[in-house]
């Protein structure tokens, strides 16, 4: 088991859960139904081009920290995640992303495991 690298804590600062997201996080995107994490390269060993559950771009985790849904492994058709520019979370739990390298707005709806491509300018 991986060692834990995030706590979840209330308001006060109490720790009421505490998990392993792996390497090179950069962004999340919390709600009631998840926690959104996007993992990024920022050097050639780590995030999406290491080791565990980072290789995977994008990664949906439950409040409890177990991961619901995981990019490349749920999405083996979508454009590969090599860096994230930016992530929204859109209704419900949808979530926009803007990766690299083809630079194209995804919109990823983990529910249905769809998701929809708009080409940018």
């Amino acid at each position: 088991m991986e060692p834990y690298d995030t706590d979840l804590t209330i308001i006060d600062g109490e720790v009421i859960r505490s998990f392993y997201w792996g390497d090179a996080v950069q962004d999340i995107a919390v709600s009631k139904d998840g926690i959104w994490c996007r993992c990024r390269c920022s050097y050639f060993d780590e995030g999406v081009f290491g080791e565990g559950i980072s290789t995977e771009g994008l990664v949906l985790f439950d409040n409890t920290g177990s991961p619901t849904f995981q990019y490349h492994s749920h999405l083996p058709d979508a454009p590969s995640i090599a860096d994230c520019y930016a992530i929204c979370r859109g209704k419900n739990m949808t979530l926009w992303l803007y990766p690299y390298t083809d630079f194209e707005l995804i919109q990823v709806n983990p529910e249905k495991n769809p998701f929809i491509v708009h080409q940018t300018p």
